[in-house]
C-alpha cells in the first residue's frame, strides 16, 4: 500500500512507533542557515484496513526544531519518547534529552544532564562507581530501548575517533559508560533483549549489558549493504538499497538463515531514496525522502507537483504473523507482502 505523508521536509524525517497502531513523524523544513525554519510533530493512526488518520501535535518552537532535526534515533520507554542531542556550549560538551510524553501530547520538555558520569561498566561486565569520568557528547548516535527504563546510546564522540557506548537511566537522568570496545555499524534491531547491529559491509554484532559487544561474523554475500533493520519476533527484516532498487531479506536470529523475500519496483535514476523504517503492529512502514535534479518534478497521488525536493512518501508492508516461520508447505516466501495491487505476496 502506498501512502503520502503530510508535508515536505529538507531532511529525512524521524519516525517512531508510539503504540500498537500509531506512529509519530517529526520533520523540519529549511536549512540551518535559513532565517525561518518550520518543524512539526505529527501523529498518525492506522485502522485495521490500513487507512491513515493524521493529527498535528506540535508546531515550530526551539524544542520541536531540535526534536525534528536531530540525526539521532528516537525510542519509546515507559510511555515516553526520548531523543538524545549532544553539542558544545561555550567550548564545553553539553547534552540534552528531549522527552515527549505520549499521555500528554502537548508536553515536550528538555532534560539537561550533568556532564559527570557516576558509573562505568568494566571489561568484566560489572558496574562500578567512578568520580573522574566526564560525558563526551555523541554525534549521530544510535538509540535503543533495552527495557526497565534503560536506553542504550552509542556513536562517535567529539574527543575520540572510536565509537562509545552509554546506558541512560530515564528515572535518574544519568549516564553509565560501557568501557568495552564498541563497533561501528549502520542499523540495529532488538530481539529478546539482545541488540543486533549491522554494518554497511555486512558485519553482524550483538550486544547485551552483561556480555558487551560480540562479533557474530558476516551476513551472506548479496545481503549487504544493509540500510535498515526491523525486528519481528525472532526474525529481522533487512532492507538493502542498491542500483535504484530495494531488496528485502529476512534473517533468523536462531538458525542464522538469511533469505531474500522481495524487491521493490525500480526507481527512476534521478530519484535518490533515504529510508526510515518503523514497525506499526503487523505492518512495516517505510518512509522515503528523495531529491530531484534541477528542472525535474514529481507528481504526488493528490495531484500536487513537487520541484527539486520530494516530499515524504511511505510504503506499507503487511506482515502475516501466521507465516513467520519456515515450513515445508509454505516456505519463507509469504512472510511479507509488497503492494498487493502489483504483487501476489509470494515474493517471486
Amino acid at each position: 500500500m502506498f501512502i503520502y505523508l503530510n508535508g515536505q521536509s529538507s531532511r529525512c524525517p524521524t519516525a517512531i512507533a508510539s503504540g500498537q497502531h500509531t506512529f509519530l513523524v517529526a520533520s523540519v523544513a529549511g536549512s540551518s542557515s535559513d532565517s525561518v525554519r518550520e518543524g512539526g510533530i505529527h501523529s498518525y493512526s492506522l485502522s485495521s484496513e490500513g487507512e491513515v488518520c493524521l493529527e498535528r501535535l506540535h508546531h515550530s518552537d526551539p524544542l520541536v526544531l531540535s526534536f525534528a532535526s536531530s540525526a539521532s534515533d528516537q525510542v519509546v520507554s515507559g510511555g515516553k519518547v526520548y531523543m538524545y542531542s549532544g553539542n558544545r556550549k561555550e567550548g564545553q560538551p553539553r547534552y540534552q534529552v528531549l522527552v515527549h510524553d505520549l499521555a500528554d501530547p502537548s508536553a515536550l520538555r528538555s532534560l539537561v544532564g550533568n556532564t559527570h558520569i557516576p558509573h562505568v561498566i568494566g571489561s568484566d561486565g560489572t558496574k562500578q562507581r567512578t568520580s573522574s569520568m566526564v560525558h563526551a557528547w555523541l554525534g549521530l548516535s544510535h538509540t535503543i530501548s533495552l527495557g526497565d527504563g534503560v536506553i542504550l546510546l552509542n556513536g562517535l564522540t567529539s574527543s575520540s575517533p572510536k565509537p562509545r557506548t552509554y546506558l541512560y537511566d530515564t528515572e535518574h537522568n544519568a549516564f553509565t559508560r560501557d568501557l568495552r570496545d564498541t563497533p561501528s555499524y549502520k542499523t540495529h534491531a532488538l530481539v529478546c533483549g539482545r541488540v543486533h547491529a549491522f554494518a554497511s559491509n555486512g558485519a553482524h554484532f550483538t550486544y547485551t549489558v552483561k556480555g558487551g559487544w560480540v562479533s557474530e561474523g558476516m551476513l551472506p554475500d548479496g545481503v549487504q549493504p544493509v540500510s535498515r533493520a526491523e525486528a519481528f519476533g525472532r526474525l529481522i527484516l533487512l532492507f538493502k538499497w542498491n542500483s535504484h532498487r530495494e531488496y528485502i531479506h529476512v534473517y533468523d536470529t536462531i538458525s542464522g538463515d538469511c533469505i531474500k523475500l522481495v524487491d521493490s519496483p525500480r526507481c527512476d535514476k534521478e530519484f535518490v531514496s533515504i529510508t526510515r523504517v518503523v514497525r506499526v503492529g503487523h505492518r512495516i512502514l517505510k518512509l522515503d525522502v528523495g531529491f530531484l535534479q534541477p528542472g525535474q518534478h514529481r507528481d504526488t497521488p493528490q495531484g500536487e507537483r513537487l520541484d527539486g525536493f520530494e516530499g515524504r512518501v511511505g510504503y506499507m508492508y503487511t506482515l502475516n504473523p501466521a507465516l513467520l516461520y519456515p515450513s515445508e508447505e509454505m516456505g519463507w516466501g509469504r512472510v511479507l507482502e509488497w503492494d498487493k495491487s502489483r504483487r501476489d505476496g509470494r515474493g517471486e
